[in-house]
């Protein structure tokens, strides 16, 4: 190659070097107005929503705890005047309760509860009568000692069960009295010997003998009879303690082993579980009693239909604020699990309805132009905006009924979304 044809072939590499640096520059170099444009925000989204058209329901939501209908405080004293100490507790606090267990001893004696709607005030004693002795044969029978005709009459049959269930919780029943076996005797021999005078009578044709020995006889046996009648195994009031429902549960519990019994010994929760809550100013004014609740328990996964029993006056409680408010009652239309008992659920309570199907759309489309007109903005799906005047009606759940110039599926301005 000639010195010539070397130097041309040079000159056309470094003017494509040239060319192509000119043109990498001119990929990097941008204007003022590039980079700014590049810098600026993308524009920000406008958000719609579908109207609808469904019932509505403007719901109040709020907590309750479930707790039992009713509260027993309990404090038993030891037979016979001594010192009241406790000798055994056999629950502790939070501990459910079943119909017929004990639950402490004082003095060596053991507490029962026993189901019964009507609150325990007397001993129980053979021969005494009253619903209170016919609400303890229907305990003994649920127990399963069967005590014969719940007739209100404590009698032999109630005898014979009373005895049983103190022996299946591991007590001996205490008798009438101390001396009870020696006036059975007494009265037995009394028996005995009047037989033997209406026999020795009746040997010797003594026909007025006979008879006087035949009317001591009667009087034998009738003062026997009645002896047995009044006496036998006896129910002590500190012995015992009617609940209205079981499980119970204890709610709390101050007896100690080898203490003094301190009132209240123990207290119990018995009765219906119903939830109690609390709701604010607000709150109260879209509620009333009678109306519908769902009680909802996240822990089991279950919702049980319920009513408002009752609001009380407002409650102002210094040391607990979220006390505060109007207390709340509700009832649940079937039987609440037992688990439930002191646990913390959510109550939804149907506060208004529309009844039939209405055109809805969310609180957040609506506003309220100058001249104090309310209204919505339909967004086409090509972009155009529209605004349609309407009148907002019931409100729940984060949406409004309305009435206006709108259709279902139409889209409606609820906010703009940045990017």
């Amino acid at each position: 190659m000639n010195k010539r044809r070397v130097s041309l072939v040079a000159g056309v590499v470094c003017s494509v070097a040239v060319a192509a640096g000119g043109l990498s520059a001119s990929a990097w170099v941008k204007s003022p107005q590039e980079r700014a444009a590049e810098a600026a925000a993308p524009s920000p989204s406008v958000l719609t929503a579908a109207v609808e058209r469904r019932v509505l329901r403007q719901s109040v939501v709020l907590r309750g705890e479930v707790v039992a209908g009713q509260s027993f405080e309990v404090t038993p004293n030891a037979k016979g005047g001594g010192k009241s100490v406790v000798t055994a507790v056999r629950v502790k606090a939070g501990d459910p309760v079943a119909s017929g267990s004990v639950l402490l001893e004082v003095g060596g004696r053991p507490l029962i509860a026993l189901p019964g709607a009507k609150p325990a005030f007397r001993d129980l004693r053979p021969g005494y009568t009253g619903d209170d002795v016919r609400q303890l044969q229907s305990a003994l029978k649920s127990l399963g000692y069967d005590p014969g005709e719940a007739n209100g009459v404590f009698g032999s049959g109630t005898k014979t069960a009373l005895t049983r269930l103190f022996s299946a919780v591991g007590y001996q029943a205490q008798p009438t009295g101390e001396t009870d076996e020696a006036q059975l005797a007494a009265a037995a021999k009394q028996v005995r010997q009047a037989e033997r005078a209406v026999a020795d009578a009746r040997d010797a044709n003594d026909a007025k003998a006979a008879a006087r020995a035949a009317d001591d006889l009667a009087e034998a046996r009738k003062a026997q009879a009645d002896l047995v009648a009044r006496t036998g195994p006896v129910l002590p009031l500190s012995e015992y303690l009617f609940l209205p429902g079981f499980p119970a549960a204890v709610g709390g519990l101050k007896a100690e082993v080898g203490a003094e019994v301190a009132a209240p010994a123990i207290t119990l929760s018995s009765g219906d579980l119903r939830v109690r809550g609390v709701l604010n100013s607000e709150q109260k004014n879209s509620v009333k009693p009678g109306m519908a609740v769902e009680i909802a328990s996240e822990v089991l996964g279950t919702t049980v239909p319920g009513t408002i029993e009752s609001i009380g006056e407002l409650r102002t409680d210094k040391t607990n604020p979220a006390n505060n408010g109007y207390p709340l009652v509700v009832t649940p239309t079937k039987p609440l699990d037992r688990q439930l008992a002191s646990q913390n659920v959510r109550l939804t309570v149907a506060a208004a309805s529309t009844g039939g199907e209405v055109l809805v759309v969310p609180l957040s489309a609506l506003f309220a132009g100058a001249d104090g007109q309310v209204g919505v903005v339909r967004r086409s799906p090509d972009g155009r905006e529209e605004r349609i005047p309407v009148a907002p009606g019931l409100r729940g759940d984060g949406s409004v009924a309305v009435t206006g110039p709108l259709d279902p599926g139409d889209r409606v301005v609820i906010g703009v979304r940045l990017p």
